[in-house]
């Protein structure tokens, strides 16, 4: 597939970040809406003895939300108006192989990866067959062909048995194809000034030096984020996770031990419906957490609270936590439990749930109070509300219920 940029001065890969962050696609019944998602345009590369295929992965572009969820593009683009990108096609074949080794290496590592392939030309019959049905003789063909050509393309180095039926089907259930043709993107960068703003962005991003590659269990970072460092004292980082959340880089060391700590601490306590665990019941103090100066303490709180709730381990459990901003204990609260305590204590009167009537709250002063209400409504019932739909401590005299921290 003979590839070139589809326009002087603008690489296909610009022109298509471009076009992802400014519109939402709509395509086969299905959308795409990476529009809130942070680009990455010259991402490092993920080594080879990271994803075990024996090469290493480059893609070209990485649209990384404020949660686990990381979108891996590659964009391939062909000046040949008669080409077809078909299963056998090396461009394709090529992708698959660099979508499968991130597949293996993001449940591994426990991260929610999905794959985007952007080309200009049209979409073969039978490729858009094996995305519609997933049959296992195409299952079947397409390992054989991918094997074929990563000996042919890589030689001994290259790990065969990564492929497998089941790791293939897994990664094309998460991956999609996306027809991006050099003419619409040619006319949206001439009417579209915000999608030649983020074209030249873009570009300049492109242009900088490439950063090192990603670290063992570490994750893409997107340039200008401010870094909260939590629990690491490692050289290697081979247990660490990063975390985009709100903003900023939550470098967290060993996640899954903090983790564990603390549900211990939770069940020794007899999993009440909320309780305040010490720092230093956990094994750290305020001197384990590390961040720019810009942040505040509050949002150093927030962004390690939000970094642990989306956690996998924590994902489908009924168990919410909450970082407390300076001394950093954490809330752990019986999701379930507290939301419907929270939501009997709606007030029709003053259309506020007042937490003062919430015997479990006490103790936990006016902002963390708020927060993990906030939290388990969010989780418990789907309910978003702001701080100013609570009442607390400071709006109501003489409450029977109220202790001032």
């Amino acid at each position: 597939m003979p590839a070139q940029e589809p326009k002087k001065g603008l690489r296909y890969e610009i022109l298509v970040a471009a076009e992802l962050k400014t519109q939402r696609q709509e395509f086969d019944g299905k959308s795409l809406d990476l529009t809130s998602f942070a680009f990455n345009v010259n991402p490092p590369p993920f080594v080879s003895n990271l994803t075990r295929i024996g090469f290493d992965v480059s893609v070209d572009l990485v649209a990384t939300s404020d949660s686990l969820t990381h979108i891996y593009i590659e964009c391939k683009s062909s000046s040949t108006p008669e080409y077809a990108l078909k299963q056998g096609s090396e461009e394709f074949l090529k992708a698959m192989l660099e979508f499968v080794a991130l597949q293996s290496f993001s449940e591994t590592a426990e991260w929610q990866y999905q794959y985007v392939l952007v080309v200009n030309v049209d979409v073969g019959k039978d490729l858009m067959s094996l995305f519609k049905d997933m049959s296992a003789e195409q299952i079947n063909r397409l390992m054989y062909r991918m094997k074929k050509f990563g000996a042919r393309k890589y030689g001994s180095k290259f790990n065969a048995e990564l492929i497998s039926t089941d790791i293939l089907r897994r990664t094309l259930g998460v991956t999609t194809i996306l027809h991006l043709s050099d003419q619409y993107l040619k006319e949206r960068h001439r009417s579209d000034s915000n999608f030649r703003q983020y074209c030249e962005h873009f570009s300049a991003q492109w242009r900088t030096s490439r950063s090192n590659a990603v670290p063992d269990r570490g994750t893409i970072i997107s340039q200008g984020h401010p870094c909260i460092c939590f629990l690491c004292k490692s050289k290697t980082h081979d247990n660490c996770t990063e975390i985009i959340i709100d903003g900023f880089i939550c470098h967290i060391g060993n996640l899954s031990k903090i983790l564990r700590r603390v549900l211990a601490a939770y069940e020794k306590m007899k999993s009440p419906v909320c309780c305040l665990i010490r720092s230093r019941e956990i094994g750290y103090s305020i001197s384990d957490i590390a961040f720019d100066e810009r942040i505040s303490s509050k949002d150093v709180a927030g962004a390690l609270s939000s970094a642990l709730n989306n956690s996998s381990q924590l994902a489908t459990s009924s168990i919410s936590l909450i970082v407390v901003p300076g001394t950093y204990d954490i809330v752990v609260a019986d999701t379930i439990r507290l939301a419907e305590r929270v939501r009997s204590a709606y007030e029709l009167f003053s259309g506020k749930y007042n937490l003062c009537k919430i015997s479990e709250l006490k103790g936990l002063g006016m902002l963390v109070k708020t927060l993990i209400a906030r939290e388990v409504l969010r989780h418990g019932y789907k309910i978003m509300t702001s701080s100013d739909d609570y009442l607390v401590e400071e709006d109501i005299d003489g409450c029977d219920f109220c202790e001032m921290q």
